[in-house]
């Protein structure tokens, strides 16, 4: 959640510079999760998911630079549409309407 575009935006808007002070963490909007619930569950395992298969892509893309390797690029391609996935999910988890999806893309 803390690296979505959302909660960029919105720690964006609210504090001043780059870095958030460990005493305005607390005021992140971050939504909590009913693991009770089947839906909001299963919402959660596959972002889990996919922020686990980022951060696999993340390692082999930086294998590939070192290299020099063709993959880079598709790896770099496949980070990208993974990263816009999971920012679709977040969306959906805060019940984004269009508008403000518009909002936060900027």
């Amino acid at each position: 959640m803390l690296n979505s575009k959302l909660l960029n935006w919105w720690y964006g808007s609210q504090f001043k510079g780059l870095h958030i002070k460990l005493n305005q963490l607390s005021r992140l909007p971050i939504r909590r999760i009913d693991f009770t619930d089947p839906a909001e569950k299963s919402a959660h395992d596959e972002i889990v998911k996919m922020v686990e298969e980022m951060l696999d892509l993340q390692k082999q893309r930086q294998q590939a630079e070192a290299a020099k390797e063709d993959a880079r690029f598709a790896l770099q391609k496949r980070i990208q549409a993974l990263d816009k996935e999971i920012d679709a999910r977040v969306y959906r988890l805060y019940r984004l309407t269009e508008e403000e999806k518009k909002i936060v893309e900027g």
